[in-house]
Order: structure tokens, then C-alpha cells, then sequence
């Protein structure tokens, strides 16, 4: 064996080391940029996730149900409609027995009726009284003026009486000194006498006048007090009247409500009750889809970034397989759906986990699609929005 065969050389140690170096060296740097790659994915994800189109398979459609009930209690009579039936808005869904309602309406009437009578005969009785006022006061101005003329005849009295009693005394004076006949005397005496009794008569017509006016003056206050009391009996009667006019608007009302329309066109659900049953006031009779549809799609909140109502969707839906609908966002939920259920979290608690929420998406469907007729709300759907940014 020569002296070299037992030592190893330099060199070949050395191409030992940079193996290993090598060795290690290469794996390091492949998890390095593993990390680095798993780094930038979990900073960009969200970014990368509401940067592009939304998909979300939590959606469904839906449509607005409207519960038919009665407002009044009675007898179901008849139900026009069978179950999954399309009517028309205004259409007579069912009726309710309304012989009692009918009966109400027509007591009301008759009662509307008779106070309205009572009402006019009040405003017959004003106008004839009306016309008493002013009879009565014509009668008072003549008999003011019967008072003037017998105060004018009484003065006229007055003024021959003094003139016959002065003509008395002169012919009594000239008889005492025989410068008079007795005939003449005589004469002046009788005449005299007729110009007194003249003036009792027109005192006496003057005192009638005066009552006269006196009492045409009580009977137009009278009149004009009677005129003031039917004034105010008439308030009360046109307050009956309008009471009244409640009434029947009221009984109205009650036998309307024994007729259930259909609000709008839609389609009737399974009838809940029948002819004969009793029902009773907010008692489901049955439920109508109305005819307007759309999908609500539920998005985590991450997912909402850039979205606008306009934005434009397609939907799938399950039922309906390889057929596409499309449609706009119409707007957003004001709240998550873990806010409106009926029992909303409380995350003041000590155990808290952060979960992604969804928010309700309201999307309108395109009415140039002929397969709408075939979608019933509750039907599963997948939605993809492109958001505007996208496009």
C-alpha cells in the first residue's frame, strides 16, 4: 500500500462540504417561498375574494305572500277558489254569511233615514217660522202706525174740544146778558158734548193702538224666540244626522268585510278553511303569491365589496337545471340575517368567535325570461354578480 492510500486529499473533503451545504440549502429556501407565497395569499385573499365575481349558492326565491282573512266573525258561506288556483286582482276569493251584517246596515239606514226627516221638518218649521217673523213684524209696523194715527185723532179731539169748550162759554155768557138766543146755546152746548164723547173715542182708539202694537211686538219676540230654539234644535238634529251617516258608513264597512278580494293577481296556497266552518277576525282563510318574484342571495360581508344595486346577476336555478335567468342587484339588507332572526346573537359575552356574517342581497329577476312561470318561491338558486368594476 503506498503512504497516500490512508489519507483522504484536501479537495475531496471539501466537495463533501458544499454537498451538504447544498442539501439543506435548497429545501430552506423552498419553505421560504412556500411562506412567502401562503403569506401573500392570506394577505390578499379577501382582496382577491371581492375583487371579482360573487358567487354565493345561499339564495332562494322568494315572493310576497299575503295571508286572506276575515275582519268579522260569522259563517264561512262560499270559497270561489281551489287550492294552487291563479285569480285575478279584485277577484271574489270567498264570502262570509253576512245576513247579520245586512240586517245592521238596514237598521242603520232607517235610522240615517228618520233623522234626516226629523232634520228637514226642522227646516220646514224655521222657514215657517220665518215667515210668522216677518208677518208679525209687518203687523207691528201697522199697528205703529194705527198708534199714530190715533194719537193724530185724539189731538184732533183735543184741539175741537177745547174750541167747542171755549164756543160753550161764550154763547153761556151771552145768554146770561140776554145778547144770545137759547137755540144758540143750546147748539154750542151739544156741540160741545159731541166734541167730548169724539175725544173719549180716540182715546179709546188710541189706548187699543197701543195695545195693538204692544201685542204684535210680544208676538214677534215670540216668533223670533221660537225661530232661536229651532236654530239650535237644528244643530242637534244635524249632529243626529251625521251620527247617524257613521253608522251606516260603519255597518257598511262590516258587510264589506264579509267579501274577501284578491289584492293582486297571484296564486292561491292551500285553503285553511271551508264552507260552513266559523271564522273569526284574523283567521287565515288562505294565502295568495303574488305574482312578482325575485331571489334573495345571501353573501358573507366579504364578498360585498364593490357592489352596487345595478350590478347585473345570473342565476341557476336547482329546479331548474340548464337554464340560466338573469337579473340586477335592486339593493342591499339594512342588517345581517343573524340580526333579524328571532334570536339574535349577543356577542358582549366572554366566549366571543368571530363568524363571517351574510347579508341579505335582494335581486330582481329579467321579465324577458318565458321560464318565469315555472319558479315558485323557496326554489334554491346559485347567484354570480358581476360588480360594475368588473365589467
Amino acid at each position: 500500500m503506498s503512504p497516500t492510500e490512508g489519507v483522504a486529499s484536501p479537495a475531496a473533503g471539501s466537495h463533501t462540504t458544499s454537498n451538504r451545504k447544498a442539501g439543506w440549502l435548497v429545501p430552506v429556501v423552498v419553505l421560504l417561498a412556500a411562506a412567502l407565497l401562503l403569506a401573500l395569499v392570506l394577505f390578499r385573499w379577501n382582496y382577491w375574494r371581492s375583487s371579482g365575481v360573487r358567487t354565493t349558492n345561499d339564495a332562494y326565491v322568494h315572493a310576497n305572500i299575503v295571508p286572506l282573512s276575515t275582519l268579522i266573525t260569522g259563517t264561512l258561506r262560499t270559497l270561489n277558489v281551489n287550492d294552487y288556483q291563479h285569480v285575478r286582482a279584485g277577484e271574489v276569493i270567498a264570502k262570509v254569511d253576512d245576513a247579520d251584517t245586512r240586517a245592521q246596515l238596514e237598521q242603520a239606514e232607517s235610522a240615517l233615514a228618520a233623522a234626516e226627516a226629523a232634520l228637514n221638518d226642522n227646516q220646514v218649521q224655521k222657514r215657517v217660522q220665518s215667515d210668522r217673523i216677518e208677518q208679525s213684524g209687518h203687523e207691528v209696523d201697522v199697528a205703529t202706525e194705527d198708534e199714530h194715527a190715533a194719537l193724530g185723532a185724539v189731538a184732533s179731539a183735543e184741539a175741537e174740544t177745547q174750541q167747542t169748550a171755549d164756543e160753550r162759554r161764550r154763547q153761556e155768557n151771552l145768554y146770561q146778558e140776554q145778547a144770545t138766543t137759547k137755540q144758540s146755546l143750546e147748539k154750542a152746548v151739544a156741540q160741545d158734548d159731541e166734541s167730548h164723547a169724539s175725544l173719549a173715542s180716540a182715546t179709546a182708539n188710541l189706548n187699543k193702538a197701543r195695545n195693538g202694537v204692544l201685542s204684535e211686538r210680544a208676538a214677534l219676540a215670540q216668533s223670533e224666540q221660537d225661530l232661536q230654539l229651532l236654530r239650535a234644535k237644528d244643530q242637534d238634529l244635524r249632529a243626529d244626522v251625521r251620527q247617524r251617516l257613521a253608522a251606516v258608513k260603519a255597518a257598511q264597512v262590516q258587510l264589506n268585510y264579509t267579501v274577501i278580494h284578491a289584492p293582486v293577481d297571484g296564486l292561491v296556497t292551500e285553503r285553511k278553511a271551508f264552507p260552513g266552518q266559523l271564522v273569526s277576525p284574523g283567521m287565515e282563510v288562505i294565502a295568495l303569491v303574488e305574482g312578482e318574484l325575485w331571489v334573495q342571495a345571501n353573501f358573507e360581508e366579504t364578498q360585498l365589496a364593490g357592489l352596487h344595486p345595478g350590478d347585473g346577476a345570473d342565476i341557476k336555478i336547482d329546479a331548474i337545471p340548464g337554464k340560466r335567468f338573469h337579473g340586477r342587484v335592486l339593493e342591499f339588507a339594512p342588517a345581517s340575517g343573524s340580526q333579524t332572526s328571532l334570536l339574535p346573537p349577543d356577542n358582549a359575552s366572554g366566549n366571543f368567535t368571530k363568524v363571517i356574517q351574510r347579508i341579505p342581497v335582494k335581486i330582481s329577476l329579467d321579465d324577458s325570461n318565458d321560464e318565469l312561470v315555472r319558479l315558485r318561491p323557496g326554489f334554491s338558486c346559485e347567484v354570480k354578480i358581476h360588480p360594475s368594476e368588473a365589467r
